[in-house]
């Protein structure tokens, strides 16, 4: 069965993917961690995973923080978080998955990849008994989280060549024959 991404690489060929389905794990708090990890090198995420984990650090609640208690200056950053440890175990689960496949992908260098995207959403309401053989259920929610891994070579080419030139769009667009 093919999984659909809502992440579309430029470079496929240097990009890598993993995907966790079905997990019971909390919805708000994996929104939160997704966007904490955006945007990292995959050693400088695992590493925040884990310091999380052993709450020696935390993740900041930007979305769904009501009620959420204020952490004073620890990791060198201060505001509302909260230390989501389920969460934070499944994605470190996918982010090595994703070590692994880039591992078997031939040309792919793992210290250069980066979380170019990361994806919470919510899945189907699963049915969960109640205790002490009550006929009532409690409707509970899934969790889907769909990641991409991309090398930063070609990125840092770009930069590269833009910078180099030292021209800015005015400039380019008076040279263009256009």
């Amino acid at each position: 069965m093919k999984i659909n991404y809502s992440y579309i690489s430029k470079a496929p060929e240097k990009a890598v993917k993993a995907c966790g389905k079905d997990l019971d794990v909390s919805f708000k708090a994996s929104v939160n961690v997704a966007n904490a990890v955006k945007g990292m090198k995959l050693e400088e995420a695992m590493k925040y995973l884990d310091a999380v984990i052993s709450f020696k650090d935390f993740i900041p609640y930007i979305k769904f923080c009501k009620g959420a208690g204020h952490r004073s200056e620890v990791g060198g950053k201060s505001g509302s978080g909260r230390y989501p440890v389920k969460i934070c175990k499944e994605v470190l689960k996918l982010l090595r998955s994703a070590e692994r496949n880039a591992k078997h992908s031939p040309g792919m260098d793992i210290k250069n990849l980066i979380i170019s995207h990361i994806q919470a959403s919510q899945g189907p309401k699963r049915k969960k008994a109640k205790p002490t053989g009550r006929r009532a259920t409690w409707g509970t929610r899934v969790t889907h989280i769909h990641l991409v891994l991309e090398e930063t070579k070609e990125k840092e080419k770009l930069k590269r060549e833009n910078t180099t030139t030292g021209k800015n769009k005015e400039e380019m667009k008076k040279e263009s024959p256009i």
